[in-house]
């Protein structure tokens, strides 16, 4: 898409907003990590995970802020994303710090096949001892834009999939909704991934 930017989509972590710390039950997770397809195993009812008891900040928001870093949205920010190609959104069930549902939608939105467009040159990355294709840690992070197909305007970096990256034309489809609770990382700027 001529003249678009792109971010790394980021949800903060607030005293006052709950933390999803643990994953839900689900089979075979590691499917998540490596951007398959998903719906099909999940569970007819949705996922669940529970707020983490140990912190007092109990509010949602639109975007929920996780230990996984997957995209737990509210019921208008899944509205928007699920319209975008590669993307499943799954319904996931919050319990509060008492074990009861939280009455509010929300979901499990998974960007599938991650991209290969990271310039690898031009980024800063720690590489995994691990997985030697797998960043470790990213402290600059360039995208290649002639790598990203002009479709895909969310999608996960292959080199470290826990990282979401959106598009400038989807974030301004975002704000239309006054969604909240999510942030931008400028790409070719010091980060920490």
């Amino acid at each position: 898409m001529t003249g678009a930017t792109y971010h790394v989509l980021s949800v903060p972590l607030r005293p006052e907003f709950a933390e999803l710390r643990q994953p839900p039950d689900m089979e075979q997770p590691w499917l998540i990590d490596k951007g398959e397809p998903y719906a099909a195993l999940a569970p007819k009812a949705g996922l669940t995970c529970a707020m983490d008891v140990d912190r007092k900040g109990q509010k949602l928001d639109d975007f929920v802020f996780n230990a996984l870093r997957w995209l737990i949205v509210s019921e208008r920010v899944r509205a928007v994303l699920a319209q975008e190609p590669g993307v499943e959104t799954l319904p996931l069930h919050i319990l509060d710090r008492k074990k009861k549902p939280v009455a509010a939608p929300y979901f499990f939105v998974h960007p599938t096949g991650p991209e290969d467009c990271v310039d690898v040159k031009r980024s800063e990355i720690m590489w995994s001892n691990m997985e030697p294709t797998r960043a470790h840690t990213i402290k600059r992070l360039v995208l290649d834009p002639s790598r990203i197909p002009t479709a895909r305007a969310l999608f996960r970096i292959k080199t470290k999939p826990l990282v979401t990256i959106v598009r400038s034309d989807l974030v301004e489809r975002l704000k239309q909704t006054g969604a909240t609770g999510y942030r931008l990382l400028e790409l070719d700027s010091r980060v920490l991934l």
